[in-house]
Order: C-alpha cells, then structure tokens, then sequence
C-alpha cells in the first residue's frame, strides 16, 4: 500500500503537467496501457482472462470508471494538497461498506474522527476561492465511487486475479471514453508523450499493488494508509506547483488530517468503543 501511494503520488504530479490535455484523454491512454498489460500478463501465466464473478468484476470496473473520471477532472483543476486530503474520506466510506457488506465493525470513536473530517472540508471550501461547487463534489464523488470499488475489491478476494479486476477496469473504460478521445483529441507536446505513457504504466502497477493489498490485507488498516498521500500531495504542490495556503486553510486540513490519524488510533485500539 506504501509503495502504491508513491506510485500514484508521481501520476498526480504527471496529470497535472499536462493540465492542457482532457481528462478523458489520459484516462483513454491509462486504460490503453493497462489493457495491454493485463492481457500479455495473463496470457503468459496461462490464467483464465475473463474470471469467475463477472458480475462482480463488471461493478468494480464501473465504479472504478466513474471514481477515476471524478479525479482526474478534479485533479486538473484545484490544487494538489486540497483534492488529495478531501479525496482521503474515502477510507471512512470503505469502513462504512465493509460494515454494511463485509462483516467488518466499526466503532463509535471512528464515526466521530469522520465528523471532524467533514467539517474539515465544509470549512475548507468556504475559505478557499480555489474550490469552485462543481471541482469540490467532482472530489466527493472520486472519494465515494473509489470507496465502492475497493469494497468490491475486497469482496472478490482471493478468487480472482489483481490483473483479471484491472481487465475489466480498464475494459469498461475503454467504451466510455474511446468516442470523445477521438473526436477531441488533443496532440502532447515534446515530453508530454513521454508523460501520458508514464501515466498509463504508473497507475497500472500503482492499481496492482492497491489492489493487492486490499485482498490479503483487513480493510480498516489498509485504508489508512491513504494518510501518506496527503503528506505526498502537499510536498509536491509546494516544491513543485509552487501552491500554497493561509493559516484557515491549513486549518481546514489539519482537521482532516487529525480526523484520518484518530481512525488510525481507534481502529488499533481493541478497548475503544
């Protein structure tokens, strides 16, 4: 999951360098990527490309789809440290459905630490004239959609392999955006190419580890370490995108931040309710 992160950390910085390409564009050319790969991948370990639960399969794909369209529109357009600690809810929305349709409890500390977080955001947008309406729940809806997708994630376990589930990710992008990429197609410039490329084949071995770990690990400790892609978006935003923030707004995210470190804290603690 670590290593997963700062893998996704480098796709973060690579899709805002080419702010001037369509979101949909880079989500065509990440699932072109992943789509090869995946297939070559099971074809050379002789394993069955289409899985056992499809149904199952189909709806991470979708949820997946629709999560990583929320992002990377989102992500284009408000600043790096602000997305990523708004899009780290996710990990309560996972408790939540891994509560609901995993069997997993969840304690009343943890429901309080996601309290704290939401009012981290609320207090975040009112302050900061970046977030627009429409980019803050493009953000929400990222966090919501990736959180269905990992608990489908969860639930197809062991019976199917971590290439199979980015198969059908990418196999359901595929339609959606392959149209509008066509008729809009915007050409990278000098090392964009280079870039886009990068996008494709980081966050398919970023997806494999994440989804990985979401099999063989318990989903209220994996999730956690989402926390670390805060501290990653904030050091590129700043030394990279050169953004910065007032002492509110660092407020705003600290309350998050506190909100994600106390579920850390409860979630270990077997003695709090």
């Amino acid at each position: 999951m670590i290593a997963a992160m700062s893998l996704f950390s480098v796709m973060q910085l690579l899709v805002k360098k080419l702010a001037y390409i369509p979101f949909y564009e880079l989500i065509f050319v990440r699932s072109i990527v992943s789509l090869v790969l995946c297939y070559f991948t099971l074809n050379i370990q002789r394993k069955n490309l289409w899985g056992n639960d499809k149904k199952g399969l189909i709806l991470r794909g979708v949820f997946g789809s629709l999560s990583l369209t929320c992002f990377f529109y989102a992500l284009q357009r408000m600043p790096l440290g602000s997305l990523i600690t708004i899009v780290n809810i996710k990990p309560f929305l996972v408790l939540l459905w891994a509560t609901l349709f995993l069997n997993e409890k969840v304690k009343l500390w943890q429901w309080l630490c996601f309290g704290l977080c939401f009012i981290g955001i609320i207090w975040l947008k009112g302050i900061d004239t970046r977030l627009d309406l429409v980019t803050l729940l493009c953000a929400i809806a990222a966090a919501l959609f990736a959180s269905f997708a990992h608990t489908m994630v969860k639930k197809l376990g062991e019976k199917e392999d971590s290439n199979v589930i980015l198969f059908y990710f990418a196999l359901v992008c595929m339609p959606i955006f392959t149209p509008i990429t066509i008729v809009n197609w915007v050409n990278p410039i000098g090392i964009g190419w280079i870039y886009a490329l990068g996008i494709g084949l980081i966050t398919h071995f970023a997806q494999l580890l994440l989804t990985r770990s979401y099999q063989i690990g318990q989903v209220s400790v994996v999730s956690n370490l989402y926390f670390l892609g805060i501290i990653f978006a904030f050091a590129i935003g700043y030394f990279v995108f050169k953004e910065t923030y007032n002492e509110y707004q660092i407020l705003a995210v600290l309350l998050v931040c506190i909100g994600i470190l106390g579920n850390i804290l409860v979630a270990k603690n077997k003695n709090m309710l």
